[in-house]
């Protein structure tokens, strides 16, 4: 999906939203909360990063981004660890820098 496609529709999508800014640059597109950028998007790729920020908000927020970019992944939480599904049989542990490519 081209960046400016990406950053049409995350603006749109996060306008509302005080917290969270997007911004467009000359190679990808960046979602930043409370300060933190929490996603860098290509066109070929999406990087994802908490900061030390493993909220809910945070977690929402990836995961709207994730839905918004039709990437088939999610990310869940189970006793304060986070995981990132991918797909309908791949299960990672999230870390910060965590990639997905299209």
């Amino acid at each position: 999906m081209d960046l400016q496609k990406q950053y049409d529709l995350l603006s749109k999508a996060f306008k509302t939203k005080r917290n969270t800014r997007v911004y467009k640059y000359e190679r990808y597109v960046s979602v930043v909360l409370h300060g933190t950028e929490i996603a860098i998007c290509t066109e070929k790729s999406i990087r994802l990063n908490a900061g030390s920020f493993h909220t809910k908000t945070t977690k929402d927020r990836m995961n709207q981004i994730l839905k918004i970019l039709y990437y088939p992944a999610y990310l869940w939480q189970e006793k304060f660890v986070w995981y990132l599904a991918a797909g309908t049989d791949v299960t990672v542990l999230f870390a910060n820098g965590i990639g997905l490519k299209r």
